[in-house]
């Protein structure tokens, strides 16, 4: 990847693949691990996990229902769950933020 983006021509990788699989997944299990064992920093990183979760959703969502417009097929099932990862991301944040207590 680093040699395609030295060249400024895009690959055959596709970059967000690699970084939810190295990254992210492993970023989502560690949280797991530390809100089961019931530790502060799991409350934390809980919470930005459902907002980066919250805003990739929607921007998939965003990219389902424009697909047309860039000639490509629309397709209402992958914007019908995309649409629904968000709202249930969505449903799980408003919550975790109300009830954030002021230091």
């Amino acid at each position: 990847m680093i040699p395609d983006i030295a060249s400024h021509v895009p690959g055959q990788t596709y970059a967000v693949f690699i970084l939810d699989l190295c990254l992210i997944f492993p970023a989502i299990g560690i949280i797991a691990y530390l809100l089961l064992k019931k530790k502060p920093l799991g409350v934390l990183l809980a919470g930005m996990a459902l907002l980066k979760i919250f805003t990739l959703c929607l921007s998939w969502t965003f990219g389902e229902l424009t697909n047309p417009l860039a000639g490509n097929t629309f397709t209402p099932e992958m914007a019908i769950l995309s649409s629904a990862l968000t709202l249930c991301s969505l449903i799980f944040f408003v919550p975790y933020i109300l009830k954030l207590k002021k230091v």
